[in-house]
């Protein structure tokens, strides 16, 4: 894996999209409702840090990718369940929220669209 150097001036980082692709797939999107759904989330989330340098958004960003690592095998902290229909995709789906605390101080929290809407 190559280490980006962040402290070199003749660097200039730019992100143009943000995709989530099955290691299958080739993109510009993908088949998968999971994958298309995570992408959907990360657009927002990449929106929302835009007031932070390139730098940093790429790297809150990994984090928040690092927090899926489970994606498969996670239940919802709600209803404890894999599968849930999702809202938005009518598709069953699993948990695709992940709590926003980035600290690494333990398992995140992982919810269903559905269930967070019915709290």
């Amino acid at each position: 894996m190559k280490q980006l150097d962040f402290g070199r001036a003749d660097v200039e980082l730019e992100v143009s999209a943000i995709t989530i692709l099955s290691d299958e797939e080739q993109g510009p999107v993908s088949k998968f409702q999971v994958f298309d759904r995570i992408t959907y989330d990360s657009k927002i989330i990449w929106s929302s840090i835009s007031g932070f340098s390139v730098e940093h958004r790429i790297l809150k960003m990994v984090q928040w990718f690092c927090l899926f690592e489970n994606l498969f095998s996670a239940t919802c902290s709600i209803c404890h369940q894999h599968l849930q229909i999702d809202p938005r995709t009518s598709q069953h789906l699993p948990p695709l929220w992940r709590d926003a605390d980035i600290k690494g101080d333990g398992p995140c929290k992982t919810f269903h669209y559905g269930c967070l809407e019915s709290i």
